[in-house]
């Protein structure tokens, strides 16, 4: 009687065992489950925490450039400034600078300008002086010819009939003024009624009672000449002298 239930209480713990048992296995069933379930949200969470740690690393490394480089913007700019303040305090004075070498310059190159026109009219007027000394001898020569032509054509139109005489001589006398005027000696063109002091000058005097015919011109002995512009010789001519009459109570005198 005893064995039964033995065997009841060995049942009930058997019982007891196997629902021990699918408890145990139960657990054991559901821990390999939920176990890696728990390792992966570890994992994920571990990532996670990694990769927002890098992101603040990345984040303050950038913030921090940003700092250096804003930094030295700001250095460079303020470095720009002081360049800028000196460059407006030394601007008036360079300003004043080039202002005085440019009127150095104008004043030098006016001065060298004035010096060379000085020095080229001296040239110019030695030039001048040593032609005139070297030609006058030859000038005065033709000159002196010319009268002696002028001269003999005068008698040739007085004493000699012969027209050939007349103007072979008048040939002679073309020709030279045609060398003359090469030299660039003219006769003058003009020939003033009146004495005029730079064209004429005055050989002889004729009295006159006729005061209207003072100084006025009677006969024009040699010919005048201008050379450049200038006049070489004077025209020499016969002049009236106005002379007032005198008179006595008896009459004129």
């Amino acid at each position: 009687m005893t064995s039964p239930k033995k065997e009841v209480l060995v049942g009930k713990k058997g019982k007891i065992d196997k629902k021990k048992s699918k408890e145990s296995i139960h657990t054991d069933k559901s821990a390999p489950i939920n176990q890696p379930e728990k390792k992966g949200k570890k994992v994920t969470k571990l990532s996670n925490e990694t990769i927002s740690t890098q992101e603040k690393k990345d984040i303050k490394s950038e913030t921090d450039l940003s700092e250096q480089g804003e930094k030295k913007v700001n250095k460079e700019l303020h470095i720009a400034g002081e360049h800028l303040d000196s460059l407006k305090t030394d601007l008036p004075v360079t300003l004043n600078d080039i202002r005085d070498l440019i009127e150095r310059k104008i004043v030098y190159d006016e001065t060298k300008e004035r010096m060379f026109n000085v020095l080229y009219e001296q040239l110019k007027g030695y030039q001048k002086e040593f032609l005139e000394s070297l030609q006058k001898p030859i000038i005065n020569n033709l000159l002196v010819l010319y009268d002696d032509i002028n001269k003999l054509k005068n008698m040739a139109l007085i004493e000699i009939s012969d027209k050939r005489v007349i103007n072979g001589i008048e040939a002679i006398e073309t020709e030279l003024l045609n060398i003359l005027y090469q030299l660039d000696i003219v006769p003058f063109e003009k020939h003033p009624e009146i004495l005029d002091p730079k064209l004429h000058k005055t050989v002889k005097v004729v009295e006159t009672t006729e005061i209207t015919e003072d100084k006025k011109v009677v006969e024009i002995l040699k010919a005048g000449f201008s050379w450049q512009d200038k006049i070489l010789r004077p025209e020499e001519v016969i002049i009236k002298r106005f002379k007032e009459l005198k008179t006595n109570e008896g009459g004129i005198s």
